[in-house]
């Protein structure tokens, strides 16, 4: 099943994290739980689940391990463990009706890790 889920990205977080909400609408199933530090510095036993990720509009797709965070919100944070892979650049953009976009794109830098 494909569903796109805007994410936030966040350099902060060692690793990318799902709500659980998140998790119920991409229908995963968390396969072990591991203990994660909070951005209080708080440990916490997370969930945790495989989810292919796609980066842009290439065929770059990324298996990765995601955390669940204990949330009812729809969200979604990609934090340095698919950051440090790739390359980011950045365009402001700006619609014939005025509103400003800052768009992302994302590419990997090594090819082994393209599925």
């Amino acid at each position: 099943m494909k569903c796109i889920v805007d994410a936030k990205i966040d350099t902060g977080s060692f690793a990318t994290v799902i709500s659980s909400a998140t998790l119920t609408k991409l229908q995963l199933d968390p396969f072990t739980e591991d203990w994660v530090e909070l951005a209080n510095g708080e440990p916490a036993k997370s969930r945790v689940c495989m989810c292919r990720v796609h980066l842009s509009d290439k065929d770059e797709t990324l298996d990765m391990p995601i955390y669940v965070m204990n949330s009812k919100n729809e969200q979604a944070l990609v934090g340095m463990d698919i950051l440090s892979l790739g390359d980011f650049s950045a365009n402001h953009i700006e619609t014939r009706d005025g509103q400003k976009w800052l768009r992302f794109k994302f590419s990997l830098t090594d090819s082994n890790w393209f599925k």
